[in-house]
């Protein structure tokens, strides 16, 4: 099991804390997170529009589901076809079920749905594709936000700056 320590944007922070978000997109991921275990994500809430700039918070990760994106990576992970017109569509519909709204014809031009996506950082553009889904559980919010040195590398040394992505970390 795995201790990773995620730097993340303070909208998305909120939006998991809130239950909205119940997963985490990302591009590259530790090789931990591939091999099927529980793992614990630290949340690091940068600073960036008025974050904390601390560790704000916890989750476990259970599940990891590659993208079509990244399709041609070998891996026995579950594969999502997360980014894809269609799904995007079928993601449409079932948020306006959701809202009791009535679809759009074109669903892609309704401001509130791209609103929404950007809230759980779910896009459409090919120049953000996101190669991996982290699936959310047991997310816990600390009432205490924690410095980053309040962790360490699996080396024993004190993390003093957060990770641009990710890294693993132990607890101090």
């Amino acid at each position: 099991m795995a201790k990773i320590l995620l730097s993340i944007y303070p909208e998305y922070t909120k939006a998991i804390f809130s239950g909205i978000k119940a997963a985490e997109f990302r591009r590259k991921v530790v090789n931990e997170l591939l091999e099927g275990e529980s793992h614990t994500l630290y949340f690091y809430e940068t600073k960036k529009n008025g974050g904390a700039g601390k560790v704000v918070g916890q989750a476990d990760v259970k599940e990891v589901f590659v993208t079509l994106q990244a399709a041609y990576m070998p891996s026995g992970l579950q594969q999502l076809d997360g980014l894809s017109v269609k799904k995007m569509q079928q993601m449409y519909l079932c948020w306006c079920r959701q809202k009791e709204k009535a679809p759009a014809r074109w669903w892609y031009s309704d401001s509130d749905f791209a609103a929404y996506r950007k809230l759980i950082g779910w896009t459409g553009d090919p120049k953000h594709y996101y190669n991996y889904v982290l699936k959310l559980e047991n997310v816990q919010k600390y009432n205490i936000p924690l410095d980053v040195s309040c962790f360490t590398y699996e080396s024993g040394k004190t993390i003093t700056r957060p990770p641009q992505n990710m890294c693993k970390c132990l607890p101090a």
